[in-house]
Formats: C-alpha cells, structure tokens, sequence
C-alpha cells in the first residue's frame, strides 16, 4: 500500500508532462492558391481555420486567418485543442470563390497538412427581366447553376405575381467561368403549399470571364 501512495505521484507528474507535450505539437497547413481559370497565383486571398468543438457541431468557429503571397502560397501554425477538430478553406472576399459550409477541409491534427485551391474569379451579372403574363398568382424568378460545381441558386422573386408586368433589372456577383439558367416560373397557388398548372420559361448562359455579363429574358 505504501508503494502504491509513492508510485502515483510520479505516475500523475508523467502524465501531466506527457499531456502537457501532446498539446503543444504544432498542426501546419500550406499551400497554393491559383485562378481556376488562369491558373495564375493569387495574391492577399484570405485562408481561415474553423474549430469544430465537436463531433457534430458546425465549424463556424473562426480560429485564426492568413493570406496568400505574392505567388499564391499560404501557410498557418496553431496549437489545437485536445477534443476539437479544425478545418481549413478559403474566406469570404470579394474577388474570388469563397469555400462555404460544410465544404470545409478537415485537418489531421499535430502534422502537417497540404491543401491548394483553385477558385473561380467573382464577376458582375445583370439580369433584364419582362414577365407580362398575369394568368397565374404565383411567379418565381431565379439563376441557378447548370454545371457540377457547388451548388448554386438566388432568388430574385418568389411570391404572388404582381398585378402590373414585372419589369425589372437585377445586379448579383456571381463565379464567372460557369453555365447557369435564369429561370421564371409561373404557378396557381391553391393552398399554403400546393401549387399547379406550373409552366417554365428559361434561357442558359455562361458568365464570362469579363467584369460584367448582361441576360435577358422575356416572358409573354
């Protein structure tokens, strides 16, 4: 008994070192951020590492930001903590692609991690939108994407068609470089969630790689 008394001190100064060194190994992450279209590097592009406190809780968290060189490297140290994991993407911004929930990369812990990006350019489109058709009480008006890139879709108009034409011009920023469709669709809205007699009027277009791209679209 008196062995054991004598023993545990030790034993918990062990472990306490022990623990005290497992926390404080680094986890590194770098790499190369580059335009998607170009290939070029990209230059001021923020990177952010989430913390996710756990298994399945959104990693919202924002641990600590760093950005890209002048030829598009990035590199982040951190000391994580013991029961959260951390994941890595590309900030918001105003120029590119940013990486959104939950498309984060998740990071092995206490290594070092290598992750590039390639983002697509954010670029102006401009949408001219007719709708003379008053035969239904329900009018939709959206872009989404028509490609097998993450997804996409912004409303414009999702509500009870309007009495006079809706006539009206629509600004967004949006990732050039991909196909999308700017959608009206016409619907009789018979209860809270039943809608009939739906009818689709579309028209498909690429955003181009230029700081604005114009679509028109006419439903009579």
């Amino acid at each position: 008994m008196r062995s054991y008394f004598k023993l545990l001190p030790l034993f918990s100064l062990i472990s306490l070192m022990s623990c005290f060194k497992d926390n404080q190994t680094p986890t590194t992450v770098r790499g190369v951020i580059t335009n998607k279209l170009t290939n070029e590097p990209l230059k001021g592009i923020p990177i952010v590492i989430h913390e996710c406190p756990g298994w399945f809780a959104k990693c919202l968290d924002s641990l600590t930001t760093a950005y890209t060189d002048v030829n598009g490297n990035y590199k982040i140290e951190f000391i994580g903590e013991k029961n959260s994991g951390y994941t890595v993407g590309v900030d918001r911004n105003t120029f590119f692609s940013s990486t959104e929930y939950p498309h984060y990369t998740y990071l092995t812990k206490k290594t070092e991690n290598i992750y590039d990006f390639s983002l697509f350019p954010i670029k102006t489109l401009v949408t001219k939108i007719k709708v003379l058709r008053h035969d239904k009480n329900w009018l939709h008006v959206y872009v989404s994407k028509m490609d097998d890139y993450n997804y996409f879709s912004y409303d414009y108009h999702n509500a009870f068609n309007p009495i006079a034409d809706y006539d009206k011009t629509h600004t967004i920023n949006i990732e050039a470089g991909r196909k999308y469709r700017l959608v009206v669709a016409l619907w009789n809205k018979t209860a809270q969630n039943t809608f009939i007699d739906n009818e689709n009027f579309y028209k498909d277009f690429t955003v181009n790689n230029v700081d604005t791209t114009s679509v028109e679209l006419i439903v009579q």
